[in-house]
């Protein structure tokens, strides 16, 4: 059986990059043949950044496909809202799909899912094999996968995000919507806290408002 134990591996959350450097101002770039290049240089940038920076053992993007998802099949509502790729950006996934093969890092993406879900699949395996897993995100989704052997980085603020920094942000968050911490019900963090942080023994002391809380 494979063992990752003492590997780290890092996954691009690729189409979430493209699209946040996409709308990043002075990003309008264009090639000799007049073709938009801005988002596709932003992507390289940042993934060779990580590449330098956090130096993983292991390094892959995650890439919605276009098609529908099984989310879709279920319920067809689901992102009708949403706005339609812009042309100039779909033309820059190709790009960095091209980089990609260039420097050897996988691709991934299965018809049928989200980037989401193969971000969610990697961390779990990963897991499972031993190793620790690096996700490259913004999206706050990706938080629920936080555990002991699972971070996210965040690129724009250069530092990590770990499941300790989540409960915290709950905590405060919780708190912040009841002007009478004596009147929460200690049964209602003690119930919800488990699902947001998997560590043993982890124990926040936390000072809020003049408000202490132990969990």
């Amino acid at each position: 059986m494979i063992s990752l134990a003492g590997k780290t591996v890092c996954v691009v959350d690729a189409y979430g990059l493209i699209y946040q450097v996409f709308h990043a101002p002075g990003m309008e770039m264009t090639n000799a043949q007049g073709e938009p290049t801005g988002a596709a240089f932003g992507f390289v940038r940042d993934v060779l950044g990580l590449m330098r920076k956090l130096s993983p053992d292991y390094l892959l993007c995650a890439y919605d496909m276009r098609a529908k998802t099984f989310r879709s099949e279920l319920y067809p509502e689901y992102k009708a809202n949403r706005s339609a790729t812009p042309d100039d950006l779909l033309l820059q996934f190709d790009f960095t799909r091209e980089f990609l093969k260039a420097v050897g890092v996988p691709a991934l993406g299965v018809v049928g899912f989200e980037a989401d879900d193969v971000l969610a699949t990697v961390a779990r395996t990963v897991s499972e094999l031993g190793g620790e897993t690096i996700l490259a995100t913004s999206d706050k989704d990706a938080r629920q996968l936080l555990d002991d052997k699972t971070s996210i980085y965040l690129l724009r603020k250069e530092k990590f995000y770990r499941a300790p920094e989540l409960a915290e942000d709950w905590v405060k968050t919780f708190f912040s919507k009841y002007s009478d911490i004596d009147k929460l019900k200690y049964w209602t963090i003690e119930t919800f806290f488990p699902f947001i942080v998997t560590e043993k023994d982890l124990i926040i002391n936390l000072s809020y408002n003049g408000a202490k809380a132990k969990i």
